[in-house]
């Protein structure tokens, strides 16, 4: 067998490369039962083994990356750009580079009004806003790649951002090293089904009798944080909802509705694929000087050409050189994948036939009493004392990492946080 079927379905992570350089379009890349996509070969394969030969989970690139050379603790000097990112606004900075003084093109992650996820192009800073922002749901990468080797050829510059089996997938189809080419990839901690968020999106919906206009899953309008998600409906009406008790967010926070491959992905590990790495800091409680921020970026310098991006742009951040050996012991994505887990088979079997009713249930029957004692004590202590109760709340409570991330400081009246957990 000279093409992709070679490669075990539990280990691809659909990144498109190998439909992408099939010299015979006779790859084509199709959804599964559980919503990702896979490649299909057609009956016009040649049996040329161009797929395999570019394949990045076969030609095992993922061994090839480069250890970290620098990490940077950072947030955008910009208000505006951070206020509205996920963290610290370290992609806009590094598209807005490429775009006003190199009269690049810069590629990254939308999603329409239909609630579907994937790449695109754009030469204008206005075009970065759909960009902004996190969406946990795997991106289609459409013609991107062969998009991004036109602009290379003709010797405009790129800057091409994905996860990090994305970057993998571009830099494998390339085949070749462009120095007019830079690659940012995140810290990811796997992706959940695109048919699976478009399913849950029509019954939150119904849940409310509204038709939903924008979900977005980071927002830092209300309670300090960046884990709010907001939900604009048609009408204009606007939730903000706590993404512990969200069906869909939930099941990504618990690591219990991801892709297959990326319980195996051989990208999480130190060594990387791409020029900068960035995501949230897991390192923030060190540096004092940044807790003021309600989310900050880990930007990780990984070669360099990372190195020429990051010294083009670093006067517009406040950054600080972070102990990167600590940074990768504490980042978890950043040494190993997410674990398998047993509830992770029946998880994903309810989400695909939309039993969000039942899951709700099991999440409120879990956590709910939980969750109301995380809140009452962040709420009534003291600043002075929060700092050491969520460092204790961390070490006992491995089990719910995330909420701290909400209540890591106290922004709300006691009525507000209450209203808030029942959402």
């Amino acid at each position: 067998m000279e093409n992709i079927n070679r490669l075990q379905k539990e280990k691809c992570t659909g990144c498109s490369a190998c439909a992408e350089c099939c010299p015979t379009r006779s790859i084509q890349m199709l959804y599964d039962d559980e919503g990702f996509l896979y490649p299909f070969v057609n009956t016009t394969c040649v049996n040329c083994g161009k797929c395999a030969q570019i394949c990045p989970v076969l030609s095992d690139v993922a061994a090839k990356g480069s250890y970290p050379e620098n990490g940077y603790i950072s947030v955008a000097r910009d208000q505006q750009i951070s206020f509205l990112s996920a963290s610290g606004g370290g992609f806009v900075v590094f598209a807005s580079w490429i775009i006003e003084k190199m009269n690049g093109i810069v590629f990254g992650c939308v999603m329409d009004s239909d609630f579907q996820v994937f790449h695109c192009s754009t030469e204008a800073i206005e075009g970065l806003s759909e960009m902004q922002g996190s969406k946990y749901v795997q991106s289609d990468v459409k013609k991107t790649y062969t998009e991004a080797r036109n602009f290379l050829e003709s010797g405009r510059y790129v800057l091409y951002t994905g996860t990090p089996c994305q970057i993998a997938g571009l830099k494998c189809y390339l085949e070749k090293p462009y120095p007019n080419l830079f690659t940012v990839d995140i810290i990811c901690h796997g992706v959940p089904s695109p048919i699976v968020f478009t399913r849950y999106i029509n019954w939150l919906g119904c849940q409310y009798h509204r038709k939903i206009k924008s979900y977005r899953f980071r927002n830092k309008t209300i309670y300090g944080g960046s884990y709010i998600i907001k939900i604009v409906f048609q009408d204009g009406k606007i939730l903000y909802k706590n993404p512990m008790k969200d069906i869909y967010y939930r099941s990504f926070l618990d690591g219990l509705s991801f892709r297959t491959s990326c319980y195996n992905c051989p990208f999480s590990q130190p060594n990387r694929i791409s020029d900068i790495t960035t995501g949230d800091c897991s390192t923030r409680s060190l540096y004092s000087k940044f807790l003021p921020f309600p989310a900050v970026s880990s930007i990780i310098v990984n070669n360099l050409n990372g190195e020429t991006l990051w010294a083009a742009v670093l006067d517009q951040f406040d950054s600080m050189e972070i102990d990167l050996e600590e940074e990768i012991k504490k980042n978890r994505q950043l040494n190993r994948p997410c674990e398998y887990q047993k509830a992770c088979k029946r998880r994903l079997e309810m989400l695909n036939s939309s039993q969000f009713q039942e899951i709700a249930r099991e999440i409120s029957k879990n956590d709910s009493f939980l969750m109301k004692i995380y809140f009452s004590i962040c709420v009534s202590i003291p600043q002075l004392y929060r700092k050491r109760i969520i460092f204790y709340l961390k070490k006992f409570t491995s089990r719910w990492p995330s909420i701290i991330n909400l209540i890591d400081k106290k922004t709300g009246s006691k009525k507000e946080i209450s209203e808030f957990v029942k959402k």
